[in-house]
């Protein structure tokens, strides 16, 4: 079904028009099914066993990169972690660690690992009869989690223990109930995990309105799914690591479905199979993925492309050079001005990472974690990117799509010896920014910051190296940095007020790397002040000895809007 008749239905056939219930007259019962049938929440790996074992002794894994919990002495179901409480209690709540024994028990056959699961979850039976206040334990991710996991374990318990299956059959309602609800819908990942939760239980009982479950998570999945992708298949929550997470929620979803002859349609696997090409443009020389919005360290499996890439709706741009000896060492660019959503959105406009002969230059922080902590705060401001802005301010972001049209992508032009990209930053009150980059490839980047304001402001140019990057000799206007045994220097051509290096610090929080949750490590950053009302920061990025050499100068004809760039063998002329 097209997405015009998809979203027709939709809004004719909404939740609240269907009200599910239970039939006293016709006994709902689980469906006899297989492990093969149906989504598991983790499956077995080199670390499953010993994981299951912590699990038997109380060790409480809820996920892999997480801390172990101790619970000697019993679950405490509201448990508080110290750095990261919302995350440790979602994957609590989730009963996560319930799919770990089962998939333990599936390897082994050895029923201990059945048994604990059943303990664990009775225990989080007794708990939610008291009514606790936790938002957690009815909230859409770990809801939509537990629901697979129940299921997971319903499947291998019925054969195996004596258990009260009404009673778990029960438990399963409630949750398709609250997944059902579009009250506690969001179109976003959450959702999707809500969707595939809802039809997984359509399929797992007979229940009088296990169809409209699936349809409905059928159709929901579709009007998510339109309104978190752009036509180039770019996942709209600014983070390369969800557009992963939710291009695999999708294909995961599809294989299940087609398990039980059900698709979501030729409309989404079109765009799906684009979202898998953008990973071949998105990932760096070294397949390894930038650190945009909430993303931390991992790697892309595909086949590297080195076209440059721009999507106008997700406000990404990737300006790239291949080094045809060994692509490895290629120049890789990513550009971020704009946005079809603010989910996972950092304060990151025109904001860049650098990739340069198979290290990283300029880093983005990366995810840290959630929730309201100094470090996140931090994260999220325009102070950890390497962008231009507003001394000690952040800007706001708007949905509505002409006041959108505030940050955006000016322009893109790509060739195969420059690309230029422009992008605006309206989103501060009585200040513009624009920043253009020019890339001559292969080795350097100039960068046009411009501002325009109604009084002075203090505009901040700051660079986040990556944390190998040292600093050298520093000379007015000129620094040079060292990338291993790589040259590469940073010049101004435009007068600025001061340079500060700032040193890595987690108390206060500046000049950090978060790799992994939870964790950061210091980093420098270099900062160009410039107290200005109208006017622009002039800054070229040579990387490399030959960059270094063969560069001469750039003029700005600021009343035209002409560059030249003088190389050794060449002069370059064109309108910005």
């Amino acid at each position: 079904m097209s997405k015009e008749k998809t979203l027709k239905y939709l809004n004719e056939y909404s939740s609240d028009k269907v009200k599910v219930q239970n039939n006293d007259e016709e006994k709902v019962k689980f469906n006899d099914l297989n492990t093969t049938q149906i989504i598991k929440i983790s499956s077995f790996n080199s670390t499953t066993i010993e994981n299951a074992n912590k699990i038997l002794n109380n060790q409480i894994v809820v996920f892999s990169s997480l801390d172990v919990l101790d619970f000697s002495e019993g679950i405490n179901w509201d448990y508080t972690h110290h750095t990261n409480p919302g995350t440790y209690q979602l994957y609590l709540q989730a009963l996560n660690c319930i799919s770990i024994l089962l998939n333990a028990y599936e390897k082994s056959n050895d029923l201990k690992y059945l048994i604990k699961a059943q303990e664990i979850i009775e225990s989080w039976i007794k708990y939610e009869e008291t009514n606790p206040e936790n938002t957690m334990v009815w909230y859409d991710h770990p809801t939509a989690y537990r629901a697979h996991n129940l299921v997971y374990f319903l499947i291998l318990a019925k054969r195996h223990l004596n258990i009260n299956i009404e009673k778990y059959v029960s438990l399963i309602e409630r949750h398709a109930t609250f997944l059902y609800k579009d009250d506690h819908y969001r179109k976003n990942n959450h959702g999707i995990m809500m969707d595939r939760a809802l039809i997984l239980l359509g399929n797992s009982i007979s229940h009088p309105e296990a169809s409209r479950w699936i349809e409905k998570g059928i159709w929901r999945l579709k009007d998510t799914f339109y309104s978190s992708y752009s036509y180039n298949g770019v996942h709209l929550e600014n983070s390369p690591e969800y557009h992963t997470i939710v291009y695999n929620l999708y294909k995961s979803t599809e294989s299940f479905l087609n398990k039980n002859n059900l698709s979501l349609g030729e409309d989404v696997l079109n765009i799906l199979s684009k979202s898998e090409k953008y990973f071949a443009y998105l990932a760096k020389p070294d397949l390894s993925l930038p650190q945009i919005g909430d993303t931390g360290k991992a790697k892309a499996k595909i086949e590297k492309r080195f076209d440059s890439f721009h999507d106008q709706v997700a406000g990404i741009s990737v300006l790239q050079s291949e080094n045809k000896k060994d692509p490895k060492l290629s120049t890789w660019i990513s550009f971020v001005s704009g946005y079809g959503t603010v989910t996972h959105k950092h304060n990151d406009d025109l904001s860049i990472t650098l990739f340069y002969n198979g290290k990283d230059i300029f880093m983005d922080t990366g995810k840290y974690g959630y929730g309201n902590s100094p470090i996140r705060g931090y994260v999220l401001s325009p102070e950890a990117h390497t962008t231009v802005h507003l001394k000690g301010k952040k800007y706001k972001y708007d949905l509505t799509m002409d006041d959108m049209k505030k940050i955006y992508t000016k322009s893109f032009y790509t060739s195969e010896k420059l690309d230029i990209v422009s992008g605006v930053n309206g989103g501060y009150d009585n200040l513009s920014l624009e920043r253009t980059l020019v890339f001559i490839k292969p080795d350097i980047l100039i960068i046009l910051d411009r501002a325009k304001s109604e009084g002075l402001k203090n505009i901040v140019q700051t660079f986040n190296l990556a944390p190998h990057i040292e600093i050298g000799k520093e000379e007015k206007n000129k620094i040079l940095l060292y990338s291993e045994n790589d040259e590469i220097e940073l010049e101004q051509f435009n007068t600025i007020d001061s340079l500060d290096i700032r040193e890595g610090s987690i108390d206060p929080p500046v000049a950090i790397i978060a790799e992994k949750f939870g964790s950061v490590i210091p980093t420098r950053q270099l900062q160009y002040n410039k107290k200005m009302k109208t006017g622009n920061f002039l800054t070229v990025v040579k990387l490399g000895k030959n960059a270094i050499d063969s560069f001469k100068k750039v003029e700005l004809d600021e009343a035209n809007n002409l560059m030249k760039i003088e190389l050794r063998e060449t002069v370059l002329q064109f309108y910005i």
